[in-house]
C-alpha cells in the first residue's frame, strides 16, 4: 500500500529540520503538561504543606504524568532517530501519532453526532485535524526517506561483501 509523502513541510522547509523541530516541540509540550498536572495538584492541596497529594491517592494525575513521560521518551527516540539515520527508533512516535489523529477523529465524530451542531469549534477541531495530519504526513515522509537511505546502505554493504569474499 503506497502512502502519500511530501517533500517539504508546509512547502518550504526541509524534513530533517521540521522533523527535528516536531520532536523538539513534542519534548517541551509534554514537559509542560507534566508541569502544570503536578502544581495543579500541589494548588489543589494548598492549605497542608507537608501533604504530597500527587503520591497519595490521586490516580488520575499519576497517569498523567506517567504518559507524558512516555511521550517525552517517544519524542526522545523521534530525535535519535533522525540523527543517527535509523528508522525503527522513528516507529514509536509514528504509532502514537497515528493513535491521536484517530482518536481526535471519531471523539469529533462523536461529538457532533450528540450535538448536531455545526458551529466554529467544530471548524476549529477540523483544522486542526487537518494540521496534525499534515505534521503526520511530515513524519511518515522523513521516516520512508531515512527508511529508504537505511536499506541502500545496507544493500551497498552486501555487495561490497559479496564482492570481497573468494
Amino acid at each position: 500500500m503506497k502512502i502519500l509523502t511530501v517533500k517539504q513541510c508546509c512547502f518550504c522547509v526541509d524534513l530533517k529540520i521540521a522533523g527535528i523541530t516536531l520532536g523538539v516541540l513534542d519534548i517541551l509540550l509534554h514537559f509542560y503538561l507534566i508541569c502544570m498536572e503536578y502544581f495543579k495538584v500541589q494548588n489543589m492541596y494548598y492549605s497542608d504543606p507537608y501533604y504530597d497529594p500527587l503520591w497519595e491517592g490521586n490516580a488520575k494525575a499519576k497517569w498523567i504524568i506517567a504518559l507524558n513521560c512516555i511521550a517525552i521518551f517517544v519524542g526522545a527516540c523521534w530525535i535519535r532517530g533522525i540523527f543517527q539515520e535509523k528508522p525503527r527508533l522513528m516507529l514509536p512516535t509514528l504509532f502514537t501519532t497515528s493513535v491521536i489523529i484517530a482518536y481526535l477523529i471519531f471523539s469529533s465524530i462523536a461529538a457532533l453526532c450528540a450535538s448536531s451542531q455545526f458551529d466554529e469549534y467544530t471548524i476549529f477541531e477540523i483544522l486542526v485535524l487537518l494540521l496534525l495530519f499534515h505534521f503526520w504526513l511530515v513524519q511518515y515522509s522523513l521516516y520512508k526517506s531515512i527508511k529508504d537511505i537505511d536499506n541502500n546502505n545496507r544493500s551497498q554493504s552486501r555487495n561490497v561483501n559479496e564482492n570481497e569474499t573468494p
